[in-house]
């Protein structure tokens, strides 16, 4: 009983209206009074509308937030579809850099350049399965830039180091070969997330040129290696008509002046020295490691800009290095027995502790080593014009001063080893030595 009136007095006092929306009751609007009084049908009706208007006010208001978040989250992946179109358009962009500088039969350089234009900064590109010997700032790493090439390569993401000056520049390392680097690319400061991807893609991309043009250079370096070959110990008949056309390309012809050139140190030296063949020369010179030499064919234009780098005075002299070379040649005929002598030129030099990089006939004095079975017109002819007064006197006085001359060179310029090979004193030795020095002078038979 007591709770019907409190129903009751409740019913009078206040009124309850549902809020309903899709068939749910989403609240309750409550009306009041302080005190009591009876609510006509017709104040119902106005509560229970108020009611229906608040229950679509919510859900609008509900429904509008919702619209508005998901067009929030719209925008969002809008501006990132955006910002990754554009770093894709990037990419694509780099990607023909690559491709331009492909067709174009360009190298490193061309590629630079490229990168550098769609990067937006300057960019250095350096393959370190070179051991370069050149200045070349572009690709040249110093050794802080080189200590972060292995960490970018384990990371497998651009690694920001700081110079010795101060200044802050990112690695990223190109490739993986038998646990080594390949390339790296470097570029100047620190990098942004989204330039991250970029400068991955560039070095990938360095990779994959750098891989088809070693896969080239490993294809053009066996077809050198056996057209020398075919030159220098040909078939009978002589060089093929192939090989023939083939040495024209390299500017190796009939009538036509050309060296052969044998080099011969350490594999470190030989690697600078076929780099600087590269740089200099490019595909058109004739070359190729044989015997653990590098032997090249070059035509005289070409052997002149070797002889003036290699020759000059203060040239450095690497690895024990030793570059042999023939007299001017016009008969390809003639190269197989050239190359022998210019081996033996090399030898010489090598065992007489040779103090210059660049050695022959003309260069390297009174060598009696070459005056023994000699029958080719070019070697005789430099032979008489280096040591024709030795082999005058020693014609006209029946004196032994052409074999003293090749032992004292044999011996590494020992008095008492040449006495020792000739079975005579060393006075006799002496006073030999000091007729050669008259007869040809000092500077031919001390070089």
């Amino acid at each position: 009983s007591t709770r019907k009136e409190s129903s009751a007095a409740s019913d009078v006092y206040k009124r309850q209206m549902p809020l309903r929306a899709e068939q749910r009751i989403i609240g309750v609007l409550v009306v009041g009074h302080r005190h009591w009084h009876r609510y006509e049908p017709d104040e119902v009706q106005v509560a229970q509308t108020l009611a229906d208007l608040a229950a679509v006010a919510i859900v609008t208001q509900e429904r509008t937030a919702r619209e508005r978040a998901a067009a929030e989250q719209l925008r969002e992946q809008l501006g990132e579809a955006e910002a990754l179109l554009a770093q894709q358009r990037r990419i694509v962009q780099v990607d023909e850099a690559l491709i331009e500088a492909l067709a174009a039969g360009g190298g490193l350089a061309a590629l630079r350049e490229g990168m550098s234009r769609e990067l937006g900064r300057d960019v250095r590109l350096a393959d370190l399965t070179v051991r370069f010997a050149l200045d070349d700032s572009l690709t040249e790493m110093i050794d802080s830039e080189r200590a972060l090439v292995t960490l970018s390569a384990q990371q497998g993401k651009p690694v920001t180091g700081r110079r010795d000056d101060g200044s802050r520049f990112t690695v990223m390392t190109a490739g993986v070969k038998s646990g080594a680097p390949i390339a790296s690319v470097l570029v100047e400061g620190e990098v942004e997330p989204q330039e991250a991807e970029l400068l991955r893609r560039s070095a990938r991309m360095l990779d994959t040129f750098l891989r088809a043009h070693h896969r080239e250079l490993g294809d053009l370096t066996r077809r050198r290696h056996d057209l020398i070959l075919e030159l220098l110990s040909p078939p009978p008949g002589g060089p093929t008509p192939t090989a023939l056309l083939r040495l024209d390309e390299f500017g190796v012809r009939e009538g036509e002046p050309f060296r052969i050139v044998v080099a011969d140190g350490s594999s470190t030296s030989l690697d600078d020295l076929e780099h600087r063949f590269e740089v200099d020369f490019g595909s058109t010179l004739l070359r190729a490691r044989i015997d653990e030499r590098l032997v090249a064919i070059a035509p005289e234009r070409a052997f002149a800009a070797i002889e003036s780098e290699l020759g000059a005075p203060g040239a450095r002299r690497r690895g024990a290095l030793l570059v042999g070379h023939s007299p001017t040649l016009h008969m390809l005929n003639i190269a197989p027995e050239e190359y022998d002598l210019v081996l033996r030129v090399v030898e010489a030099a090598r065992r007489s502790g040779h103090d210059r990089i660049l050695v022959s006939l003309e260069s390297y004095g009174a060598l009696g080593a070459f005056l023994t079975r000699v029958t080719i017109e070019p070697t005789k002819l430099a032979i008489e014009q280096i040591l024709g007064p030795l082999l005058d006197y020693d014609r006209q006085h029946g004196t032994a001063l052409v074999n003293t001359a090749a032992a004292y060179l044999d011996a590494a310029h020992s008095v008492a080893d040449t006495a020792t090979q000739l079975h005579v004193h060393e006075n006799t030795v002496r006073q030999r030595l000091d007729r050669i020095t008259k007869l040809l002078g000092p500077c031919l038979l001390y070089t």
